[in-house]
């Protein structure tokens, strides 16, 4: 799976300082947005992006949901019913397609099995420092 984070920060302002606005930056490299007025902040928070390589989410009652490709909200319908379907046993054509077990399409293997490696290299080992 491919992996990015994302932030969102709320900070208050006082009131008509600045007109009201959602600011969603995806550039590359992030830009940065800077408020004279800004005051404490409020609220933060701060999530890891799973894709899986073929943009397929992950959805097993088991395996969990992931790689949802920052759909959760449409999608978090989705594995809601895969999910409730898979308790009640009741079939679902789309279960297969997003199969937690599904195998990669062979054209993802290279990019998996190099992020694969590279996540062995720099994951920490042994317990945690203190």
């Amino acid at each position: 799976m491919g992996y990015m984070r994302t932030y969102c920060t709320a900070i208050r302002v006082p009131k008509g300082s600045i007109e009201d606005c959602l600011i969603n930056d995806q550039a590359e490299p992030y830009q940065y947005v800077r408020f004279t007025q800004a005051g404490v902040v409020e609220y933060r928070w701060s999530g890891q992006i799973l894709d899986s390589k073929d943009m397929v989410p992950f959805v097993g009652l088991n395996q969990g949901i992931t790689g949802d490709t920052r759909h959760g909200l449409t999608l978090g319908v989705l594995a809601g019913r895969l999910v409730a379907d898979e308790i009640l046993g009741t079939a679902n054509h789309w279960r297969e397609l997003y199969n937690p077990k599904r195998l990669p399409l062979p054209s993802t293997l290279p990019s998996m099995l190099a992020h694969d490696a590279q996540t062995n290299r720099t994951w920490p080992r042994g317990p945690a420092a203190s």
